[in-house]
């Protein structure tokens, strides 16, 4: 990919912008990798510009991916998948703070334990998704880790 087109999300994306920039630095590229660089906005966007020759490349979360090709499978006749990044852990679903504290209480209970009633699992199998899991602070150090070795590469 050296010398291509690259299209990334936008700067303050994991998954979109800092796992290359991560990877990248586990290389020792710290700048110029890349022939020209693109900011796109969105996962779905930067795929529509790889499918369009709009860029050679991009970063691709796999939840979008697996989601663009369930709805449109022969989008993978199109693409290849040259490399994968992480694994990063799963973003975090969240509500406002505004939220009293109770429903927040009771949303939470409801989302962890979903995969335990019929229709819950049949919702969850909708999205693709086993079952929730409470998140800890500590779940989202790999992301951290990649954020800081990211600061040492510039993809323009």
């Amino acid at each position: 990919m050296r010398g291509s087109v690259w299209a990334y999300n936008e700067p303050r994306s994991h998954s979109g912008y800092n796992v290359v920039r991560a990877y990248l630095s586990g290389l020792g590229e710290t700048r110029g990798f890349f022939g020209k660089v693109v900011e796109s906005g969105a996962h779905a966007v930067s795929l529509k510009m790889i499918l369009s020759s709009q860029v050679d490349g991009a970063a691709i979360d796999s939840t979008v991916l697996e989601w663009a090709l369930g709805q449109n499978p022969e989008i993978a006749e199109q693409i290849r998948v040259v490399a994968t990044f992480g694994p990063s852990p799963m973003p975090p679903w969240v509500i406002s703070g505004t939220v009293s504290v109770s429903l927040r209480s009771e949303l939470c209970a409801l989302l962890l334990s979903m995969h335990r009633d019929r229709s819950g699992r049949r919702i969850l199998a909708r999205a693709s998704l086993d079952r929730f899991v409470e998140a800890r602070d500590h779940d989202y150090d790999p992301i951290r880790i990649m954020a800081r070795k990211a600061e040492q590469v510039s993809l323009a």
